[in-house]
């Protein structure tokens, strides 16, 4: 049985270039429960370019046109990131490849996120973070900037 090439190439994008790219951890992860797919990371664009004619798999932020010429082998593009407007160029649109997306997975990590802000904020737990590393009780400074500290209880939350 010949092996499945995907290419993940997930380097930190032009729109985002302090993102981090993807982590060797989970590439390696992925080769140990799928020994039969041939998993490739590359770092930078020069790897990208080299590795792509190869591909028949590919998870990237934003695939181009010039990607999906350069993809003879191309079955699938995958993108991380829920909505895929961004990630319809021409040439894909054009083709039989299967476009997918990420959508449903941060919805979980979001809401936990905003519950936890939400009690950061309600608390002055940056502030007492702040004070623990100036190495300070702080207690005189909540109390004063904060006469009554914000319990969550009873309040209601608007989503927009």
């Amino acid at each position: 049985m010949r092996a499945v090439n995907v290419l993940i190439s997930l380097y930190p994008p032009k729109f985002l270039p302090t993102f981090p790219p993807y982590p060797d951890s989970c590439v390696h992860h992925i080769r140990e429960k799928f020994p039969e797919v041939e998993v490739v990371a590359v770092k930078n664009k020069e790897e990208h370019c080299k590795k792509l004619p190869e591909a028949e798999v590919l998870f990237t932020w934003r695939p181009s046109d010039q990607d999906i010429r350069q993809a003879g082998r191309l079955q699938w593009v995958h993108v991380p990131s829920a909505g895929v407007d961004h990630s319809l160029p021409l040439e894909l649109v054009e083709s039989s490849t299967v476009l997918t997306n990420s959508s449903g997975l941060h919805g979980v990590p979001i809401a936990e996120n905003v519950l936890g802000m939400m009690i950061i904020l309600a608390r002055k737990l940056h502030d007492c973070m702040r004070f623990q590393m100036e190495g300070r009780w702080g207690r005189d400074d909540i109390m004063q900037d904060y006469p009554t500290l914000s319990e969550l209880y009873g309040r209601t939350a608007g989503v927009v």
